[in-house]
């Protein structure tokens, strides 16, 4: 990219004008910071079990503003803590009525009417949650809300889990769809494999469910099973062609794989056609266009999911990616430090910010952002990946090696934490050990060029310069004129005419 296109592009980045992550309602500044201590106080007294007190607060607030989202929840949930069911279903539907936040609100609807021991209409409201959420355009999604929804997901489960399977009402909707909805909020959770144990119950007796495939391409999606994933999503599709959840995991998938003109063939031409401002699919797009060197537009396209909604915050997050890419580092800094200062525990945007020092070379802050997000996310092997990067660059290879391996243990297919153990092994000198760790990157990425080389060279310092040619050649196939494979070659051309 030259220097032209560069300004250009932070020109078009500076012209948007500072970022908004809140979006307030148009209120009087009064008004506001009266409902802000009103709400902080409902919750205070929900925290403290004065839950008369704390409903006076949410009338006090719904008093001032009807349409009080919070306000709503916060009556609802103190009313469920009194077991005043119906009053408590009222307020919910209250949200449902203003269509916002619908996934919490059907949750709450189901919890409700099953607490009442209405369990079909429960289970009614449970599927309604599931459809919502595959159908959902991320237009609401943050990550305190998200941990909201995974909350109430764990007890829709153990609602379920509860639930004698020989009841006649749950036989009338079918114990199907009973299996189904548990498994889908499995995935969300992150219990793939109990997930699939449960389908397989019912796999033989429901070949062409849509819903059930669907839920078999996510698991197998995160099991990095792409080409399985991809060929399930296609079947799926064929059946039920009408689901945008299945045209977008498919989306994701090709992106993957590498198949961008197929991927934004389908983009233009099925989702956004259907549905012009789905949030995802437009940062998909996005996506695609920069890894297709057209930043230009792919900035253009984040930018517009922002006008869209200003709280989306991945079209941030992406958008700040690809300016950090191109170079422009103090203004992704920007971005990441804005969206901080919304939430300072966002562990994300700590890394994001981290792997943005890291780029700068100040290894040292950055080492101390990827601990906070360790922190705030002690499994985050994405962090421990980039810490051991830290120590690589340093040439601490041992201590790096050390950190790969830990995070191997905990996902065996990290394809960075492979790349780095290779990395290591070959910078303690281990060279016979290496070739098994890039020949493990190169079943993940068979086009990815600095494996080919790097394994070349392992190759090399072992005399085995045939194969290492083999691999040098592999890497200027992907980079023609990759200048450390064209001199790594004439070495061992030239070692191989003296050997023989």
């Amino acid at each position: 990219m030259n220097y032209k296109t560069k300004v250009y592009l932070i020109k078009l980045f500076l012209m948007t004008g500072k970022l908004k992550i809140t979006n307030l309602v148009k209120q009087k500044p009064n008004q506001l910071k009266v409902l802000q201590v009103y709400k902080n106080q409902g919750k205070q007294l929900m925290d403290l079990n004065k839950f008369d007190e704390a409903i006076q607060i949410y009338i006090n607030i719904l008093e001032l503003d009807s349409k009080n989202i919070a306000a709503l929840f916060g009556y609802g949930d103190t009313l469920v803590k009194l077991q005043q069911f119906q009053l408590a279903l009222e307020q919910y539907r209250k949200i449902k009525k203003f269509e916002k936040d619908l996934i919490v609100a059907f949750l709450k609807i189901g919890l409700t009417l099953g607490q009442m021991g209405n369990i079909k209409q429960a289970l009614k409201y449970f599927i309604k949650t599931q459809n919502e959420i595959m159908e959902d355009h991320k237009l609401e999604w943050t990550r305190n809300k998200e941990i909201e929804i995974k909350e109430l997901l764990k007890q829709a489960l153990q609602y379920f889990s509860n639930q004698n399977l020989t009841n006649e009402e749950l036989l009338v909707y079918g114990t199907n769809i009973l299996i189904i909805s548990s498994a889908f909020i499995l995935i969300r959770l992150n219990h793939c494999d109990e997930a699939l144990q449960i389908l397989n119950q019912i796999k033989d007796s429901n070949l062409n469910n849509d819903l059930l495939l669907c839920l078999e391409a996510d698991i197998l999606f995160v099991n990095l099973k792409f080409d399985e994933a991809e060929q399930t999503l296609k079947r799926t599709i064929k059946i039920n062609p009408n689901r945008i959840y299945t045209w977008i995991k498919l989306t994701i998938i090709l992106i993957i794989q590498g198949k961008y003109q197929e991927a934004l063939s389908q983009l233009d031409n099925i989702i956004l056609k259907a549905y012009p401002k789905n949030l995802d699919s437009i940062c998909y797009r996005s996506d695609i266009l920069r890894l297709l060197n057209k930043t230009q537009e792919a900035i253009v396209g984040y930018n517009q999911c922002i006008s869209y909604n200003e709280k989306y915050l991945e079209a941030y997050q992406k958008k700040a990616n690809t300016l950090r890419n191109l170079g422009y580092y103090l203004e992704a800094l920007e971005i990441y430090d804005l969206l901080l200062q919304d939430d300072p525990k966002n562990y994300e945007m700590l890394f994001e910010k981290g792997c943005t020092m890291f780029d700068l070379k100040e290894y040292h802050t950055a080492n101390q952002l990827f601990d906070q997000v360790l922190e705030l996310s002690s499994n985050n092997v994405d962090a421990l990946v980039k810490k051991g990067d830290i120590l690589l660059v340093l040439g601490l290879f041992q201590d790096s090696l050390e950190i790969y391996e830990k995070v191997l243990s905990i996902k065996s297919n990290h394809f960075f934490a492979l790349w780095g153990k290779s990395e290591s092994l070959r910078g303690l000198r281990k060279f016979s050990e290496s070739l098994i760790w890039y020949d493990k990157v190169l079943e993940q990425r068979q086009i990815y060029p600095y494996a080919y080389h790097y394994k070349g060279y392992a190759l090399q310092q072992l005399d085995r310069h045939e194969e290492a040619i083999n691999n040098f050649f592999m890497a200027l196939s992907i980079i023609p004129g990759f200048k450390l494979s064209e001199e790594a070659l004439q070495i061992s051309k030239q070692k191989l005419k003296v050997q023989k």
